[in-house]
């Protein structure tokens, strides 16, 4: 998506800061779905609003015996 890494702090909000809108975000859901094998709900990405909120998902669906798929 073009984000600097130096921008991607956890509390750097997707929408304002880093500046994704709806279908940047709608990428981002698909890339992780694609990447991790993981699927979120609609409600689920209703609440990540920081990429640490992001982050703190992702931990915790991969450890609760989510398989990654690849990095």
């Amino acid at each position: 998506m073009g984000i600097p890494a130096s921008k991607l702090t956890d509390d750097a909000d997707l929408t304002s800061q880093l500046e994704l809108d709806e279908l940047d975000l709608v990428n981002l859901q698909l890339q992780i779905e694609l990447v991790f094998s993981l699927y979120l709900t609609n409600q689920q990405w209703s609440t990540i609003r920081t990429v640490g909120q992001l982050r703190q998902t992702l931990t915790h669906r991969t450890r609760k015996g989510m398989k990654i798929k690849a990095l």
